[in-house]
């Protein structure tokens, strides 16, 4: 069986990014959706735990960006009952979860648009039934993912999970997640195989009143990696830099 994960962790090297600045695994994460007038959007990794900010993929030449790992002990059981059915596989099958509150391991992924002003984007009524509040919305639409499992995203309401992405059944323009500018979402993820995912995101808001003149940030991919064994990490020198302190990247 180990030999098997160490296997597994070879494909991801070899199929992954070249050399990651950045792997973080163990800390509080936004999916940062930075949007100014001045500059337009900036899609981002947010490491709130080390106060840093990373890109979310390996362009040519870049020397600041990150990936997210799950290790072992994100690996959970798929919660029973059929309201959590959109995860795409049978309850009780192992899973890879972040979940939406403090844990041990100390991961927390969420999304994030804490460093953007007030009245950076308009407020509008966001009518979509999960929402249905009046706010200075931005939209994270999941608009694809490459990857050996489906991927989920949800809230955690009093009446059970509030779905916002679901790749099982496929996606759609309502596989969207909310966050309010300024504020930002801690929120509940599935991965249902080890791999490596590439999500591909778009942020969209709106810059008139009642929902006009609408902003896009275009398509910004995400790489987050499961792997069941933390110790073959070592093995194949993909050790993580937990811990350490980065260079925080200078936003305009």
């Amino acid at each position: 069986m180990r030999w098997s994960a160490i296997a597994m962790l070879g494909a991801l090297v070899l199929v992954g990014p070249a050399s990651a600045q950045v792997i973080l695994s163990d800390r509080h994460i936004d999916l940062g959706m930075g949007y100014s007038a001045g500059t337009g959007w900036d899609l981002h990794i947010h490491d709130e735990t080390g106060a840093a900010e990373f890109s979310p993929g390996g362009a040519p030449g870049a020397t600041d960006w990150a990936i997210i790992r799950l290790l072992g002990h994100n690996q959970a059981p798929r919660p029973a009952g059929s309201a959590f059915d959109f995860i795409g596989v049978p309850a009780g099958s192992t899973i890879f979860r972040v979940v939406d509150t403090p844990s041990p391991q100390g991961l927390i992924l969420g999304i994030g648009a804490e460093d953007n002003l007030p009245g950076a984007v308009a407020s509008y009524f966001e009518s979509d039934p999960r929402i249905n509040a009046t706010g200075e919305w931005i939209r994270v639409r999941l608009k694809s993912v490459s990857g050996p499992g489906h991927v989920s995203l949800w809230g955690s309401d009093i009446s059970g999970p509030v779905p916002f992405w679901a790749s099982a059944d496929g996606l759609s323009a309502t596989d969207t997640a909310f966050v309010l500018n300024g504020d930002h979402a801690d929120l509940n993820w599935a991965f249902t195989a080890p791999g490596q995912y590439t999500l591909t995101l778009e942020a969209t808001a709106f810059q008139g009143p009642g929902a006009t003149n609408p902003i896009f940030s275009g398509d910004v991919e995400y790489t987050i990696q499961a792997v069941p064994e933390p110790s073959s990490m070592a093995l194949l020198g993909l050790a993580g830099l937990a811990g350490s302190r980065w260079f925080r990247r200078n936003r305009l």
